[in-house]
C-alpha cells in the first residue's frame, strides 16, 4: 500500500543540515523496495500562503514566525501497512502526517512509467547502437518499442527523449482510470490482463535498458510484486509464447526483479 508522509518543520529547522539523516533513510527505503518518491521543499522564506477571508483571497509571503511549523517535504512509500509507514515517518525525528494514497486502478503503473522515463532521459546518443538483453532490440529499437507500448511509435528524431517521456506520462494517466481495466481488448484478453502486460513491458524492458546503458533501475516492492504475480501465471501460458525465451533458473531467494526477468528468459547474473 502507498502512503504519503508529510514532514513539517519550522523556519529554524530549515537552517539545520539533515542531509546525512535523509540520505540514510532514503538508502534504507531503496534497499527495502519501499521508496517511491521524495522531495524536499524550499525554505519558508521563499514560500507564499493563500487564504480566503470572507471569500477574498489573502496572500502572505514568507518568512513566517520562527516557531510556526510549515510543510518541509514529502516521501511517498510503498509498504506493508499503516504501522510500517508510521515507523518510517518516525525516523525523520520531526512532526509528520501519514496518509494512505487511494488508487482506483487495479495496479498503479506510475512508478514503472516514471522509472522508464528516467532511463530514456538518461540514455546518451552514443549508446543507441548498444546491444540489450532483449536480443531482438539494440537500445534504439528498444526505446522505439517502449514508445509503441506507450501509444507513440514515431522514429527517434530531434527531442526524442522528451517526446518518449511525455508519451509515458500519457500512458500513466490513461491507466489511472478504473474504466481502462474493464472489458475485453486485443486477442480477446481482458483489459485487466493488458494492463498487467503493459506493466511487464515497462519492468522487463526497463531492466533491459538499464543493463545496457549502465543506469540504476529501482522500483517499489508493490510494483515488482504485481509484475511477478502476472509473469509467473501469464508467461507460461501466453497466447504468443514465442515472445519470451525459456526461463532461466535462479535461486528461490533471488531478488524479485531477478526472478521476473529470469521468467522472461533473461539471465540476471
Amino acid at each position: 500500500m502507498k502512503y504519503l508522509i508529510l514532514l513539517y518543520g519550522t523556519q529554524a529547522d530549515a537552517r539545520t543540515d539533515a542531509t546525512d539523516l535523509l540520505d540514510d533513510v532514503n538508502r534504507e527505503l531503496r534497499e527495502s523496495g519501499e521508496f517511491v518518491e521524495a522531495q524536499g521543499l524550499a525554505e519558508p522564506a521563499r514560500a507564499r500562503r493563500v487564504e480566503h477571508l470572507r471569500g477574498v483571497p489573502v496572500v502572505t509571503d514568507g518568512p513566517f514566525a520562527e516557531t510556526q511549523e510549515v510543510l518541509a517535504g514529502y516521501w511517498l512509500v510503498d509498504c506493508a501497512g499503516l504501522e510500517r509507514a508510521t515507523e518510517i515517518a518516525a525516523r525523520f525525528g520531526g512532526t509528520a502526517d501519514v496518509r494512505e494514497v487511494e488508487c482506483a486502478a487495479e495496479v498503479d503503473l506510475a512508478p514503472a512509467c516514471v522509472a522508464m522515463a528516467e532511463l530514456v532521459m538518461g540514455t546518451a546518443d552514443d549508446q543507441l547502437a548498444l546491444p540489450t538483453p532483449c536480443t531482438d532490440y539494440p537500445v534504439a529499437d528498444l526505446i522505439r518499442h517502449v514508445d509503441e507500448v506507450a501509444g507513440g511509435g514515431a522514429e527517434l528524431g530531434d527531442g526524442w527523449r522528451v517526446r518518449v517521456a511525455r508519451q509515458l506520462a500519457t500512458l500513466r494517466r490513461a491507466w489511472i482510470d478504473p474504466a481502462a481495466w474493464t472489458g475485453t481488448g486485443h486477442l480477446d484478453l481482458p483489459k485487466r490482463t493488458w494492463g498487467r502486460i503493459v506493466l511487464t513491458e515497462l519492468v522487463v524492458h526497463g531492466w533491459d535498458l538499464a543493463t545496457a546503458t549502465g543506469q540504476p533501475f529501482d522500483l517499489p516492492a508493490g510494483t515488482l510484486r504485481a509484475c511477478f504475480d502476472h509473469v509467473a501465471e501469464f508467461v507460461p501460458n501466453a497466447p504468443l509464447p514465442e515472445l519470451w525465451g525459456p526461463p532461466v533458473e535462479v535461486p528461490a531467494d533471488a531478488a524479485l526483479l531477478d526472478r521476473i526477468v529470469a521468467l522472461t528468459g533473461r539471465d540476471p547474473r
